[in-house]
């Protein structure tokens, strides 16, 4: 496997009754990355000490290969899905993996 050259880890909160809701719409959005080779990675994860906070860790072999994921049509359905259940400002960064364990 190639190195990956971009990677993105980002928050997102919601109500604590939604946290769920969000969590199985950004699994299937996982799925879907299955399919995609330049995405080495996209994990969903919730946050241990906070009910409102899901966290989203994604390896891509570059930020064109992220940004084109976001136009897929399956992809845009489920971010219109997502969209009403995420309070505030998604947060996070974009990052440059160097080296490690699973690049």
């Amino acid at each position: 496997m190639p190195k990956s050259n971009f990677g993105m880890v980002g928050t997102l909160e919601t109500a604590p009754e939604n946290r769920d809701k969000l969590v199985d719409i950004l699994t299937q959005a996982a799925a879907l990355m299955e399919d995609i080779e330049d995405c080495h990675q996209y994990v969903v994860t919730k946050d241990a000490d906070n009910e409102r906070l899901v966290w989203v860790i994604e390896l891509w072999t570059s930020k064109e290969a992220h940004d084109a994921s976001l136009a897929l049509p399956d992809v845009r359905a489920l971010i219109g899905q997502a969209m009403p259940m995420i309070t505030g400002t998604p947060s996070g960064a974009s990052l440059v993996p160097v080296a490690g364990k699973g690049l």
